[in-house]
């Protein structure tokens, strides 16, 4: 974490009001740590047993580029080839995954006006928040987590400074998940872990004045046996799940530095006095958690296409740097008998194809004091076997048609195979769609829904959105809307914008289409405005008037028009024997040229 006094990633216990009765949490220190340190601990060896830091690490290493050791490699004539194909194929799946945005749907209660138009407001604010650059950006480094890191973590929280909600996406390192810990299959990813580890470096002062009932004990801890106290610690945020003697299940969280309960409380999000303002029918624990290939056994990834992908990616870079060596040794070698020349005068030969050789008198025969041994190039089977290995990768990626059209190699391809190239790819990238993206998505969708209707109130300003033709619309959000009981829906869409296009403009080539829904399925920006252009210029096309076009544009016609000093600059040039720049005459242009 940087080292920033605001840095709000953790829930701050002092933006919330701890000992109302609501949010206390009856649970004693000692009996709180010794069940936090159990868990700590068989959360640990899970992770240890799993390997999951060193296959982490392995997939991080490989995907920057760190795949091969130099320092095994004889400098003089090998080199440390790499190509990183596994690091391409994951980035272009990525790309194909999150290419098109689940499509977010909020339904009304019931056909009244109010509720109707409340469930219009929600939809489009859902759109504008979930459908932007920062959600897309999240979702991609979630899903590049989930193939290196074998899951994707995503941290909601309320953000009391500019009192709204953030998404954050966590560090592998620095979440550790209890021992049982799995992703259902129905409900919320969360709902299936029992206690979550959330470790946070931050500066020491910033602890302090954070927990500052907790100051003097934790400076106690940090300065025992005479230690220095360190500029930063990192702490750890416990989110957890208990029952009291009712046998009711509760959601609490907990800070603590070592020995040191800096702050406790059940999950802030969640009124526990007014159920009827909840989305949630309970409280869960701020988390989103990306999953796609999990066999149950555990809430990580059982391995992923990259992981995967190593071992072969491995051969081809060894493939590669023998072609390299043999191509480099594929000289052919130039043999002379001892009583030719000298040694030294063969090592001044010149490769070059204009050097002459001059042979001693005493060779009789050019070919028996002159030979040239042929090089022998790679086999072409070493080539062979280097493209089968990188097929084998882009099928498993299933992202053969990306990276034949980047590799050029789409262009002697038949228009039927490139389609099922491609549909076999988004197969897999619809599937990552439907599993993966549309569950996260809808998840921040509910957690939207949950932090809105707790924290947002009625002298909020109304929330600013921006359609696809430019028009912006200004929706209050007031309570009375939030806590209409709305369903919101998120449904991932099929068709992704390539394919959108190309059937859009199938259907023009057989007049299908109307011009207005050609312009959206390009997905072009103000498609009204660029209706409205199109249609003054056809009717300026049929009638050769374009003063409408020209106004809807913002051309005035007048001041583009050739004006009477234009016509004594013009004449003066003619004059001289000059061509001149042909306008539009006006009137005046006209009458001055009369008059000369």
């Amino acid at each position: 974490m940087q080292d920033d006094p605001n840095n709000q990633s953790l829930v701050q216990p002092d933006q919330v009001v701890i000992d109302t009765p609501p949010l206390y949490l009856p649970i004693e220190d000692n009996m709180l740590i010794g069940v936090l340190d159990d868990a700590e601990r068989r959360g640990q060896t899970i992770r240890s047993k799993l390997q999951i830091d060193r296959r982490s690490q392995q997939n991080v290493d490989f995907w920057k580029g760190d795949q091969v050791d130099a320092s095994k490699l004889d400098a003089r004539y090998q080199s440390a080839h790499v190509d990183n194909v596994v690091r391409q194929n994951l980035e272009n799946k990525i790309k194909l995954a999150t290419g098109h945005m689940p499509d977010i749907f909020a339904a009304p209660p019931d056909r009244q006006d109010y509720n109707q138009e409340a469930a219009r407001d929600i939809q489009q604010f859902m759109r504008e928040r979930l459908d932007s650059g920062t959600i897309k950006r999240l979702l991609k480094n979630a899903l590049r987590k989930l193939d290196l890191e074998f899951l994707g973590v995503i941290k909601v929280r309320w953000d009391y400074l500019a009192k709204d909600f953030k998404f954050e996406l966590l560090d592998g390192k620095d979440i550790l998940f209890g021992e049982g810990a799995k992703v259902y299959e129905d409900g919320y990813t969360i709902d299936g872990t029992d206690v979550l580890f959330h470790y946070a470096e931050e500066p020491t002062q910033q602890v302090l004045n954070t927990f500052k009932d907790k100051a003097t004990e934790l400076l106690q801890v940090l300065g025992a046996n005479g230690k220095e106290i360190p500029s930063r610690i990192r702490r750890t945020e416990a989110h957890f799940r208990w029952y009291d003697q009712k046998g009711e299940c509760h959601e609490g969280i907990v800070w603590r530095y070592g020995p040191v309960i800096l702050g406790k409380m059940k999950q802030p999000y969640f009124d526990y006095d007014n159920l009827k303002i909840n989305y949630f029918e309970k409280a869960r624990k701020p988390f989103i958690l990306a999953s796609y290939c999990n066999l149950g056994e555990s809430v990580y990834e059982s391995t992923t296409d990259f992981e995967q992908g190593i071992p072969i990616n491995r051969i081809i870079n060894r493939r590669r740097r023998q072609i390299t060596e043999i191509a480099d040794r594929s000289i052919p070698k130039m043999v002379f008998t001892g009583n030719a020349m000298t040694k030294e005068q063969a090592r001044n030969i010149n490769p070059s194809p204009n050097e002459a050789v001059i042979l001693n008198d005493t060779v009789d025969d050019v070919n028996k004091g002159f030979a040239t041994i042929p090089a022998t190039p790679p086999n072409p089977i070493m080539y062979k076997d280097l493209m089968d290995l990188r097929g084998r990768l882009n099928s498993m990626f299933a992202v053969q048609g990306a990276v034949n059209v980047e590799a050029g190699r789409a262009a002697g391809e038949s228009g039927v195979s490139k389609q099922i190239t491609r549909e076999g790819d988004l197969v897999t990238s619809d599937d990552i769609m439907e599993i993966t993206v549309e569950r996260v998505v809808g998840e921040m969708a509910g957690w939207i829904m949950q932090l809105s209707r707790m924290f947002y109130d009625d002298d909020r300003p109304p929330v600013r959105i921006t359609d696809r033709d430019g028009e912006t619309e200004y929706v209050k959000l007031n309570r009375d809307k939030i806590e209409t009981d709305i369903q919101v829906v998120v449904k991932a869409s099929t068709q992704d914008k390539q394919t959108r296009r190309a059937d859009a403009l199938q259907m023009l080539t057989a007049k299908a289409i109307d011009p207005y829904t050609l312009i959206e399925d390009l997905n072009a920006n103000n498609p009204k405005e660029r209706f409205r252009r199109l249609m003054a210029f056809i009717k300026g096309s049929a009638s050769g008037d374009f003063s409408q076009y020209m106004e809807i544009v913002g051309i005035d016609p007048n001041t583009h028009m050739a004006t009477e000093q234009d016509a004594a600059r013009d004449i003066e040039v003619l004059s001289g024997g000059q061509q001149v720049a042909i306008k539009l005459p006006s009137e005046k242009y006209v009458s001055t040229f009369l008059a000369f």
